[in-house]
Formats: C-alpha cells, sequence, structure tokens
C-alpha cells in the first residue's frame, strides 16, 4: 500500500498508522518534491524579475532558488541559475560580481558537458567586452561561443542557443 500523509497524521491504507513511527525514508520523497517546487518557484520569480529589470528583487529570489537547488544537489539547476545571475549582473554593468559568477560556472559546464551553458557564458563574455569597447576580445570570445556550440550543434538546447544569438541554424 503506498504511504499517504494526511492532516491527521499518516496512513497506511485503511489502516491508521501511530505518530511518529514514519520513517524518515517515507517522508524523504515528499519532502524533496515540496523543495524542488519552493526552488522552482523562486527561480520562476528570480527570472521574472529580471526581464523586468528589477535586479535587486531577482537577485533574492535567484539566491533564494540556487541555496535550495544546491540544497537538493542539482547541479545543472546550480549552473543555469550561476549564469542567470552573471546576466543579471552584466545587464547592471557590474562586471566584477558577473566574473565571480562565470568563474564558479565554467568548470561546471565543462565537468557537466553542458555546450549551451558554454555558449551561454561565451556570450556573456562577449557582451561584457564589448560593453568595455575591447572589439577584438569581443571577436574572441564569440568565436569560442560558435566554437563551443560545434560539437553538440544536433542538439537542442544548444541550438537554442545559437538562434537566440542570431546566428540561425536552418
Amino acid at each position: 500500500m503506498p504511504y499517504h500523509r494526511l492532516a491527521d497524521g499518516p496512513v497506511q491504507g485503511d489502516a491508521a498508522v501511530p505518530e511518529g513511527t514514519a520513517t524518515a525514508a517515507q517522508d524523504a520523497p515528499g519532502e524533496i518534491v515540496a523543495a524542488a517546487g519552493r526552488a522552482d518557484y523562486a527561480e520562476h520569480r528570480g527570472r521574472l524579475h529580471a526581464a523586468q529589470g528589477e535586479t535587486a528583487q531577482a537577485r533574492d529570489w535567484l539566491g533564494r532558488a540556487l541555496d535550495l537547488w544546491e540544497g537538493l544537489g542539482n547541479p545543472h539547476k546550480v549552473l543555469d541559475l550561476w549564469l542567470t545571475l552573471a546576466e543579471v549582473e552584466v545587464r547592471q554593468g557590474k562586471g566584477e560580481a558577473a566574473s565571480r559568477w562565470m568563474a564558479q560556472a565554467y568548470p561546471l559546464a565543462r565537468r557537466l558537458r553542458r555546450r549551451d551553458a558554454l555558449v551561454r557564458l561565451h556570450r556573456l563574455r562577449m557582451a561584457m567586452a564589448q560593453a568595455g569597447d575591447h572589439p577584438l576580445q569581443a571577436v574572441w570570445y564569440g568565436l569560442r561561443a560558435v566554437g563551443a556550440a560545434l560539437p553538440a550543434i544536433g542538439n537542442d538546447r544548444t541550438r537554442a542557443m545559437l538562434k537566440a544569438a542570431g546566428w540561425g541554424t536552418d
């Protein structure tokens, strides 16, 4: 019989299970799902605030999501949040803070073999170089972005990243 937790305590089938007899292993899946739901909600709110240009609130919500996903041990979500936080900092012109997020993201992206994340990372560096009036560095990072994407050109995420950058893959 499946384990259910109701408002009046845990119940197994039709027979009530005395309070405190449920094991941690039975509670863990529900707690993990709840934490993942909170992390998803915080990530969604952070991305909404970032899209609206509300950077302080975006940082706060994305930071909450980052803490929750790190606690759940999901490196792919952590990587995406580091890059999103770097994007928020780049939009604000805070290159040093963005560089810190990118420095954390780069080795993780390589370890996870996430080509789409490497493309995002190099595009961010390209944007920072363009903003800093360094055209050769901007070209270099643009080429690195294309080079990172080529081995995974058949990957849907990588293709979407290139399309978003204006480098159509059709």
